[in-house]
């Protein structure tokens, strides 16, 4: 994996945890419009940057095919493509 791809991936992991955390915290603070515009501006971070990490280096997770709405591109053999990329404990971080 290469750099750039590690930098990519890390940017994805910690808009996930924003993203996430965000969610938490309006479970209990479902009216904060800050905390709302918030969330709606890192969650569209997250699937652009999820969008163009995936169509530089392949899928993420198993189901990325299924949740496009260009299929064209999700060949079978591009479809299987991540499960030849390193797993989660085999990157060095």
């Amino acid at each position: 994996m290469s750099k750039k791809q590690l930098q990519y991936l890390k940017k994805i992991m910690a808009l996930k945890f924003v993203v996430l955390e965000l969610s938490l915290y309006l479970n209990t603070h479902p009216c904060d419009e800050i905390a709302l515009e918030d969330h709606q501006k890192y969650a569209c971070k997250l699937k652009d940057l999820k969008r163009n990490y995936q169509q530089k280096y392949g899928p993420i997770t198993a189901d990325w095919c299924y949740k496009q709405s260009w299929q064209a591109e999700c060949k079978e053999d591009y479809y299987w493509k991540y499960i030849r990329t390193e797993w989660p404990w085999q990157i060095n971080y």
